[in-house]
């Protein structure tokens, strides 16, 4: 298939997730996502805005904060490098080098924008239930750069094991945007005229990045990567060859979803699962904004004298010559109490949609991951394939990108020997990551308390525990540093030299013992009659 029709294909595909995205764009985050094909310089045109309440709103940018701070703080470390083989994380040589990439990766993020883009990631997941991030090389040449692609700027497509793997991003470039980064030969004749008297008109142009066939895969030219990158015009003839063409060696753009259903490729999210109450408290606002106009300013009927107008302003006067009187067309009583009352409630219900109390208490820069862990048990729980989904399908990515580029750009000091074959794994150690973890620690603590009071009643109790693995188990979850643990091999020394010094100490009594006896022996008076001589004689 052409890209040009595969990319038709996928952005025809766009149409029924927009029906669910719309309304979220209406009511929740009206400036966010771009669901209509529209040029850019129409992107600043005052919006209508149909909310009344903006419960929604902040729910979902308390979560996205709540989310940033608690997953990927900027003031704090967040993520940890280590080896597949845990052993060799902790050789010293190893670590340092670990250490090492670790700060770098940690330079370059901060130099970047890649924090201001993240979080934009976490608010348009949890509202659209879909968003991407591209990253690239920095355009000086060093470091790495991060553009967030909102929702209904892309369209996108997954491998076999629902793995997104082909994106097509729409974008609006100037005629001399193009003319810049492609060269002039690559506009069409009719957009060369307009180029010498409009540069700045702007046309559509289509980036599709997706796997390559056919391609050499013992080459390295930027032709045989293992991703294909094309710009094209979509209103170019299909004879008009692409604006650019190249390849990447890993996909460039991390799709985070919230929630999968089936080999569906777009993500649902609590933004759709919140829309009901979300309507409802918009309505209900609305209601009551209405009663309240009426009770303030009540429609009226007004004599025919006064059909030029009356004076409603305080003070005013209007003349009448017989008492005419304006009066009330109806009477209205709203029940406003009840209305704040059924208002609250949706407030409550549509925060816990969004886990608003858990994020606020993770705003709270005392709060710690076990109090957050205690304190939000569920809702942490319930966070649990979110955050992981959040890891493998952005962050993971995010960072491995980081290191091929810097990796590429000779920031990356070369690995010691014992960490060349090895692959890096990443572990998360922020704020959330931890209460995370502290959730199923509480279960290993509440595990620990039982078998210590099983064994005050049956002492072969403790004998069903590999203690080894609970203190490991312990330790990851409470995010301990792998220094701090020793290795099996260090164990396993330790507890020999244990083994050993136990059985000298044993042998040493068993000395000690034995002497003293001879010496008892050799003490005895054998001439006089006692239990020695007696068993002697009786021999």
């Amino acid at each position: 298939m052409k890209i040009q029709d595969l990319n038709k294909q996928l952005w025809d595909g766009l149409d029924s997730w927009k029906t669910l995205w719309r309304p979220i764009h209406e009511l929740m985050l009206p400036y966010r996502s771009r669901l209509e094909d529209q040029e850019n310089q129409n992107w600043g045109k005052e919006k209508a805005d149909l909310r009344f309440d903006g419960t929604a709103t902040r729910s979902l940018r308390i979560l996205s904060a709540g989310m940033h701070g608690g997953l990927t703080n900027p003031s704090a470390k967040w993520f940890r490098l280590g080896l597949e083989d845990l052993n060799l994380s902790k050789v010293s040589a190893v670590r340092r080098w670990l250490d090492d990439v670790e700060n770098i990766l940690y330079a370059q993020l901060r130099k970047s924008n890649f924090y201001q883009a993240v979080q934009n990631n976490y608010l348009e997941a949890a509202g659209f239930g879909t968003t991407a991030l591209f990253s690239e090389a920095h355009s000086s040449g060093v470091g790495v750069w991060f553009r967030v692609i909102t929702t209904g700027d892309f369209a996108i497509a997954t491998d076999y094991q629902g793995r997104v793997n082909t994106l097509f991003r729409r974008d609006w470039l100037t005629l001399q945007q193009i003319v810049d980064r492609f060269g002039e030969d690559k506009l069409q004749e009719s957009q060369k005229t307009l180029y010498e008297n409009q540069p700045y008109h702007m046309i559509k142009v289509i980036h599709g990045v997706l796997p390559r066939t056919g391609h050499d895969v013992t080459k390295v030219d930027i032709k045989n990567m293992p991703f294909q990158s094309v710009y094209f015009d979509p209103g170019a003839p299909e004879s008009q060859p692409f604006l650019g063409e190249g390849g990447f060696k890993s996909f460039p753009y991390h799709v985070p979803r919230w929630d999968v259903v089936g080999n569906n490729a777009y993500g649902y999210s609590p933004g759709m699962d919140a829309l009901p109450d979300v309507r409802s408290i918009n309505g209900i606002t609305a209601d009551l904004l209405t009663a309240v106009e009426k009770e303030v300013n009540p429609p009226v009927n007004v004599p025919a004298e006064f059909e030029d107008g009356l004076d409603l302003m305080p003070g005013g006067r209007n003349t009448s010559t017989n008492n005419a009187k304006v009066t009330a067309t109806y009477q209205i009583s709203p029940n406003l109490s009840a209305g704040s009352e059924l208002k609250r409630e949706f407030k409550n219900d549509i925060g816990e949609w969004f886990y608003t109390p858990l994020f606020i208490l993770l705003a709270n820069p005392n709060a710690t991951a076990t109090e957050i862990a205690k304190k939000n048990e569920e809702q942490l729980i319930q966070m649990g394939p979110v955050i992981q989904r959040m890891f493998i399908e952005l962050l993971n990515p995010a960072i491995g990108r980081t290191f091929s580029i810097c990796n590429g750009q000779g920031l990356i000091p070369p690995a010691p020997p014992e960490a060349q074959q090895q692959g890096i794994n990443i572990e998360y150690i922020g704020t959330l990551a931890q209460a995370q973890k502290l959730v199923g620690v509480q279960k290993l603590e509440r595990f620990v308390g039982f078998v210590g009071g099983v064994a005050e009643i049956f002492p072969q109790a403790p004998d069903n525990v590999d203690i080894d693995k609970l203190i490991q188990e312990h330790a990851d979850g409470t995010g301990v540093p792998n220094g701090v643990l020793n290795s099996d091999k260090v164990i396993l020394q330790i507890r020999e030299a244990r083994a050993q010094r136990a059985a000298e100490q044993a042998q040493q009594e068993r000395a000690m013992a034995g002497a003293q006896t001879a010496q008892a022996l050799s003490n005895a008076k054998t001439g006089e009659a006692n239990m020695l001589t007696e068993a002697q004689g009786a021999a």
